[in-house]
């Protein structure tokens, strides 16, 4: 039989899935694991983003 808390738990899961629910619109501390997570993970994606629109378009130095 299944709890209230896992059921409570899924339906958070299921909200997020659907963007019912979005972290980056909640406060969190500056200095929190948390946040320094989200930024190295931002600046991953911001990299690899760049990386495509180099590849797709052309943009890049790098490229012959």
């Amino acid at each position: 039989m299944i709890d209230g808390q896992e059921v409570t738990a899924a339906m958070k899961l299921q909200d997020l899935y659907y963007g019912n629910i979005t972290p980056c619109e909640h406060s969190v501390k500056s200095e929190s694991e948390y946040a320094k997570r989200t930024r190295d993970l931002l600046e991953g994606f911001r990299d690899c983003a760049e990386l495509i629109i180099d590849v797709m378009f052309g943009r890049s130095d790098n490229l012959k």
